[in-house]
């Protein structure tokens, strides 16, 4: 494999266009968690992978507690299998706190507060689901200062803890819940059992990748990347690209996929799965120079980013206004009606060009 092949590599191990998968939480648990604070763009990446999923396809599987959301891994917001969520967050969660240590400082966040506040989650959530207001105001009422980045830390912990995660929507609001009543029970892993099992996903998911691009991606110390990597040895490989050592599934073949063209939501993993993105912008017509990037999703045609895009939701319709970095050619204009009529099949509003 050489630097040309890695873009469409990613691309056929991340599953775009992919048949095998039959709801959107098995695209979830194959790449372990993907990164979603953009609730609905988020959706549409996983549309990506199924082409025949629906928005509300993967709607209801959020609602049902198939997929959770909540803050794990840097941290931010991700999409997480419910099986998975356990154990990712053991694993996961005491970097996050060491690396927020600054902030509880910061926002006079001890543990005694968060212990209250995460006693008044338990007691008002159980057996019912509210919105981020409803259970502010609770907090409040009790005494914990709650507004602006200190509300946001205070869900954060109750979180990484284990204690809350999404809820199903009341209309267009979010709302939490207590995991336990959410997750589905699931074996319990140990430390290393966990990180043996995030490197093979995050690596048989995203491969060819880079120890960076894991410990990147994971938030995980670079001495961890490390020990999971040597514990899956029997299931992932390293190949060395022009002096730069890659990891991937070692049943991985290089197998050209089919020339298309992908409208990646912003935060896809395509792009937030690692480090060094580089390869994506090196071949293939490159501009002479570095191209204005207007919008903030990607638009990939062939492996290589070829313009940006946004989507804008209204009431009545989904508008999509697109920048090439040159004018497209025949063949890349079939593509984009490809692209565009499969954004269509997803999105449950009518979709239009501004």
């Amino acid at each position: 494999m050489d630097l040309r092949q890695i873009p469409t590599a990613r691309l056929t191990n991340q599953r775009f266009d992919d048949d095998s998968f039959t709801d959107a939480r098995e695209v979830v648990h194959w790449f372990g968690a993907i990164q979603g604070q953009e609730y609905a763009l988020t959706k549409w990446g996983i549309g990506l992978r199924v082409p025949r999923l629906t928005d509300h396809d993967v709607e209801k599987q959020l609602v049902d507690g198939r997929i959770l959301r909540t803050h794990l891994l840097r941290p931010t917001w991700h999409f997480v299998a419910d099986t998975d969520i356990r154990w990712m967050l053991k694993l996961t969660a005491p970097t996050v706190h060491q690396a927020s240590a600054f902030m509880y400082r910061s926002l006079e966040l001890d543990k005694k507060t968060f212990l209250k506040a995460n006693k008044i989650f338990t007691k008002i959530l159980e057996g019912r689901a509210l919105t981020r207001d409803a259970a502010t105001e609770v907090l409040n009422k009790n005494n914990i200062i709650a507004s602006g980045p200190r509300l946001a830390y205070i869900f954060m912990n109750a979180e990484l803890e284990g204690l809350i995660c999404s809820g199903p929507k009341v209309g267009k609001q979010f709302t939490y819940a207590l995991l336990e009543e959410r997750a589905r029970p699931a074996q319990a892993l140990s430390r290393d059992e966990a990180l043996h099992e995030l490197t093979i996903r995050y690596f048989n998911s995203r491969g060819p990748a880079t120890l960076k691009d894991f410990a990147t991606w994971s938030g995980l110390k670079v001495t961890d990347c490390k020990h999971g990597v040597a514990s899956a040895s029997a299931d992932i490989m390293a190949e060395k690209i022009e002096g730069q050592i890659y990891y991937l599934s070692s049943k991985q073949s290089y197998i050209p996929i089919t020339p298309r063209m992908y409208f990646l939501p912003i935060y896809d993993e395509m792009i937030m799965g690692y480090k060094d993105r580089s390869v994506l912008f090196e071949f293939g017509n490159k501009p002479k120079k570095s191209p204005k990037l207007k919008y903030n999703g990607m638009i990939l045609n062939n492996g290589q980013v070829i313009g940006t895009w946004r989507r804008v939701d209204e009431p009545k319709a989904i508008k999509t206004q697109f920048d090439f970095f040159k004018r497209l050619d025949k063949t890349q204009k079939v593509a984009f009606d490809d692209a565009f009529l499969h954004l269509e099949r997803f999105s449950p509003r009518k979709v239009e060009v501004d």
